[in-house]
């Protein structure tokens, strides 16, 4: 059963980028946009690279695999038991 769209996901890239400029252009005029200083944008690049270890990242890779594939499994039981 697909579902429909709504919100956001129901508009083109285009024009989610329309809207987030509109965002982004009015909290500029309001004073209230961020802006990163070249030692603030260097820092959170790197802690966003570093905040978790590659064997966490990978151990929820491989629960996420695991977990498709048992539903993957139960729909296809489903689908036998119920013909």
């Amino acid at each position: 059963m697909r579902h429909s769209k709504k919100g956001f996901a129901s508009l083109t890239p285009e024009q989610r980028k329309a809207i987030a400029r509109q965002g982004g252009l009015a909290a500029t005029a309001r004073g209230v946009a961020h802006k990163f200083t070249p030692e603030e944008a260097r820092k959170a690049g790197h802690l966003s690279g570093s905040k978790y270890s590659k064997e966490y990242l990978a151990e929820l890779g491989r629960k996420g695999g695991l977990a498709k594939q048992r539903k993957i499994l139960e729909a296809k039981q489903g689908k036998n038991n119920g013909s």
